[in-house]
């Protein structure tokens, strides 16, 4: 994750650069009139200017498109930071909005007649982006959760209304420099990409796929779902891959939800298991039948083993985390690889596909599989992880779905033995 971070780093120093020279060569320091010199004013100012950039930033992750998801690694990846990118724009707000005593000469500006109006609507979007975004870093209080998964989503929809009312904002309120200058370009460029980005992301439907259920099964805690396709048009992932789902003529199931694709045919049936932990998932079964329509959206991610690395890989599955592993298993490829997979559930009851695995294992001899019930056999150790690792081995791969703190807990024990991590992938399943 730390390489992701980076990247974003690295295009919001561009961005943060790019717009501070544009600025600094589009306005003379000297039209503040301030006891700093006017250097407070140009940072607030500034900080206005990139709260809009990283806004626009956001709406461009929003886009989902292919190019972008692969610069940041997968669509997961995407959304982790759209998330981190909101944290920065609520950080160049309250930066912006800092009262300050300056004020600047009114002779060689830009001067608006809207001027009140675009100050009066700024206060009010200033407390509209520090209350939505507190809102969807804030997911719970204690217990509670804060926001439901709809409410989330309709606080994401206000977030068109309040870039359009920064759009105006930035328009028309007073500006130390001129019409026409470097940094105005900059910024009318800036909201070009925005709202080309707000309109493709309301119109675009390039990636759906209309399928509809063949087969529901559900116990308690998890539900087996198998699609198949309406049509010609069908769905073609990798094992690994990630879809959204939605059930359009479902009350209550209409929004769209991110499930790892388990299995995939060349018939293009598609099946997924669907854990029972929200407002969505919760009772899914009683609320779809048979033959139901379902909206498919992908495939997205870049969860994909190396094919030919030369090293072993080692699996790592915490409960539902299993789903691209069960992908990974009806690969051509797993049939001769060198692989271990550590799959930690709480009972063994709870385990899916047990038989995809032992047949994999018989067919290869160079697979190993384990099951671990913390309710029986406690959390795994570091024995039980060196034991999937050949003894001659120095270096592995390791592809990991589940729980972050089983993930911090495996890379310890790895680190304990010696063993060096050449590779390590996993998702980012917080879409929210």
């Amino acid at each position: 994750m730390a390489s992701i971070f980076l990247r974003y780093l690295c295009l919001m120093l561009v961005l943060s650069l790019g717009s501070l020279y544009f600025y600094a060569a589009s306005v003379d320091i000297k039209v503040f009139k301030s006891p700093t010199g006017g250097f407070l004013e140009f940072l607030q100012i500034w900080s206005g200017i990139m709260a809009f950039v990283a806004m626009t930033v956001s709406l461009l992750l929003s886009t989902k498109l292919r190019l972008i998801n692969n610069v940041f690694g997968g669509l997961d990846k995407s959304y982790w930071i759209h998330k981190l990118n909101g944290y920065f724009i609520a950080l160049l707000v309250l930066i912006h909005f800092t009262k300050v005593s300056g004020t600047f000469e009114k002779n060689e500006l830009f001067v608006s007649t809207l001027h009140r109006e675009a100050t009066n609507l700024g206060n009010i979007l200033f407390w509209m982006i520090i209350i939505l975004i507190a809102a969807t870093i804030i997911k719970k209080i204690g217990k509670k959760t804060l926001l439901s998964y709809g409410a989330w989503k309709i606080s994401h929809k206000l977030f068109i209304a309040v870039y359009l009312g920064v759009s105006f904002h930035f328009w028309a309120i007073n500006k130390p420099y001129a019409g026409g200058s470097s940094i105005d370009n900059f910024m009318i460029i800036t909201a070009i990409v925005g709202l080309v980005s707000l309109f493709y992301r309301g119109f675009s439907t390039i990636h759906y796929f209309d399928y509809k259920i063949s087969e529901i099964e559900s116990n308690d805690e998890v539900t087996k779902l198998v699609i198949s396709p309406v049509g010609r048009k069908k769905l073609t992932p990798k094992p690994g891959q990630f879809a959204f789902l939605s059930f359009p003529k479902v009350a209550g199931k209409e929004e769209k939800h991110p499930f790892t694709i388990a299995k995939s045919d060349a018939g293009g049936n598609l099946t997924f298991y669907i854990k029972s932990a929200g407002d969505f998932t919760s009772s899914l079964d009683e609320h779809l039948n048979q033959d139901a329509k379902v909206r498919v959206e992908g495939p997205h991610g870049k969860f994909f083993f190396a094919k030919k690395s030369g090293r072993p890989s080692l699996w790592i599955a915490g409960g539902i985390g299993i789903t691209p592993f069960i992908a990974f298993a009806s690969s051509n490829h797993t049939q001769t690889m060198q692989s271990s997979l550590l799959y930690v559930v709480k009972s063994r009851n709870q385990a899916l596909e047990v038989d995809t695995f032992s047949k994999l294992a018989e067919a290869n001899k160079e697979f190993n599989f384990n099951v671990i019930a913390t309710s029986e056999d406690g959390r795994p150790t570091g024995s039980t992880i060196s034991s999937l690792i050949p003894a001659d081995c120095k270096e592995v791969d390791i592809y990991f779905c589940g729980p972050t703190s089983l993930r911090k807990s495996v890379v310890e024990h790895l680190r304990a033995a010696n063993i060096k991590i050449n590779k390590m992938k996993y998702e980012v399943f917080a879409f929210r």
